[in-house]
């Protein structure tokens, strides 16, 4: 096998002396944490922003959903661009992009001002994201590309676990602008950094004419997609017609896509490289343990701040040992993969993200604080043992002409991982939750045993501060209402978690279809 020529003769060695790679890390690592963090951030502080915005609840979904769909659709136009611009300029677009825009999100005093700031935001995101991982992948040698993407899980998985807590804390503290307002310091301080730091021309390449029909067809394909997952639970899914709709453009314009660009002699996609039958078998199982990772990342802050009444702070607290141990696990398990290889470690991992997901599967309404916190430290640190191998593996069989296409599409279909494991977890749960309370009332009604007693000391403590035996009466059933629905919520949480671990087992099942590397090669020529 061929070795590429950025990975040999002076260019190695010059890397290896002056410690360019770390460098790029410096500037690459923090970078891919800022954008992803605000995605989750901003998940948190929605609720503070609706009467600043005069939004209604369905209304503010937009500031989440417009961010999501505009970052989705600029990702695959990430190859094009960087073969004009290269990764200098590309990255350096991208955080001033989303820097500026974190101002102008700020300040916005309307949901059309938010709504313009978080698409152009995403697009900011949607240009550095792929970026930087083509970056670091570049940059670090051959033999140390695991722990290259050990960083870039680092990033890309502490981001959701860090989000209530510093969503959190910024409610709690400051008004909700300043999650945006945070990143204007941090976002100028990487782009100086890029500045100094990354070379000029890396990444450019020919030019070739562009595909606007495929550019088109990619951006309706994916939008309408995750339109259509976030806003189904909402609308009622397929009773609702502008759900159907959505779906309908989905199934339509992803056909003609894939007609359109296997004809094309310059494709806005380059498809061929879904024909590498290990990236495939990658984006496989990114899809289904991704579904799985981020509808868990959607549910446990319902569980633990609905279910279970925490404050979101405390939430966070109890999320923040996961998110470190996960980015401990995630550089660790970059070292170890350099070492001995990828698909053994990432069985590993996954068998212990279904054992965690199966602890999870047992916590209540009366689990302690601390049996928490290492109940989700255990499941969350094994994500970047998993995410970690599984990067290296979809790039390290890539030739040097698909590795920017790779790049873009590993966070293409996050997103999609993302918007499904989402849209799955909220309407299971709810169907799931429907059945646990169907079933438990019909088993419990006032002159059920077990209720009796308690059901008349309530009435009779009411009745004896003052209230009348038929408010009395409505009132214990009320809250008898309310406990069998929050069990039957913690239940439905419960059944989320067995599948979610079910899932974790299926991709295990998957990795058998990766073939293991050589190491000590690194792209390969076209």
């Amino acid at each position: 096998m061929a070795i590429d020529a950025l990975d040999t003769g002076l260019a190695l060695e010059k890397d290896r002396i002056d410690h360019y790679h770390w460098l790029v890390a410096a500037v690459a690592v923090p970078s891919l944490l800022m954008v992803i963090l605000d995605t989750t951030v901003v998940d948190v502080i929605i609720p503070h922003m609706m009467a600043a915005l005069n939004a209604d609840f369905y209304d503010i979904q937009w500031v989440v959903i417009a961010y999501m769909v505009a970052a989705a659709v600029t990702m695959p136009m990430f190859k094009r661009l960087s073969e004009r611009l290269g990764y200098k300029n590309l990255c350096l677009l991208g955080l001033a992009l989303f820097t500026t825009m974190s101002a102008f999100c700020g300040q916005a005093t309307s949901m059309g001002e938010m709504i313009l700031g978080r698409v152009l935001q995403g697009v900011g995101e949607g240009l550095v994201i792929p970026t930087v991982t083509s970056l670091i992948f570049v940059a670090f040698p051959p033999k140390q590309r695991g722990l290259a993407m050990g960083l870039i899980g680092l990033g890309a998985t502490m981001g959701p676990a860090l989000g209530p807590t510093l969503g959190g804390y910024m409610t709690q503290h400051f008004s909700w602008r300043w999650a945006f307002y945070i990143n204007l310091p941090i976002g100028i301080t990487l782009w100086y950094g890029a500045y100094l730091i990354l070379r000029p021309g890396e990444g450019k390449d020919k030019r070739v004419p562009p595909d606007i029909m495929g550019f088109i067809l990619s951006t309706a394909f994916i939008s309408s997609l995750l339109i259509a997952l976030s806003k189904g639970q909402e609308k009622g899914w397929l009773a609702s017609d502008y759900i159907l709709i959505l779906f309908a453009i989905a199934v339509v314009t992803f056909p003609l896509f894939l007609w359109w660009e296997l004809r094309q002699e310059h494709p806005f996609i380059d498809l061929t490289i879904f024909g590498v039958r290990d990236f495939s078998a990658t984006m496989l199982i990114r899809l289904v343990f991704g579904g799985a990772i981020y509808g868990s990342f959607y549910l446990i802050p319902i569980y633990l701040e609905k279910f279970r009444m925490y404050p979101t702070f405390l939430t966070g607290l109890l999320i923040l040992p996961g998110a470190l141990m996960n980015g401990f696990m995630g550089v660790m398990v970059g070292r170890l993969t350099d070492r001995f290889g990828g698909r053994r470690i990432m069985a590993l991992a996954l068998i212990g993200m279904a054992v965690g997901f199966y602890f999870l599967s047992h916590a209540d309404g009366y689990t302690s604080k601390a049996t928490l916190v290492m109940l989700i430290a255990f499941y969350i640190g094994f994500v970047g043992a998993v995410f970690t191998p599984l990067n290296y593996m979809s790039l390290a069989c890539l030739t040097h002409r698909h590795l920017d296409t790779g790049a873009s599409m590993i966070h293409v279909i996050r997103f999609i991982a993302g918007a499904v494991g989402t849209a799955f977890a909220t309407s299971h749960m709810e169907s799931r939750k429907y059945l646990h309370f169907l079933g438990m009332t019909r088993r419990l009604d006032p002159s059920h045993p077990l209720l009796v007693p308690s059901y008349g000391r309530l009435k009779a403590y009411l009745m004896a501060h003052s209230q009348p035996p038929n408010w009395a009466t409505t009132q214990v059933k009320a809250f008898f209402h309310g406990v069998i629905t929050l069990k039957s919520y913690i239940f439905a949480f419960q059944d989320c978690m067995v599948i979610f671990g079910m899932a974790c087992l299926f991709s295990l099942l998957l990795v058998p279809l990766i073939r293991e590397r050589n190491r000590t090669i690194s792209l390969t020529l076209d």
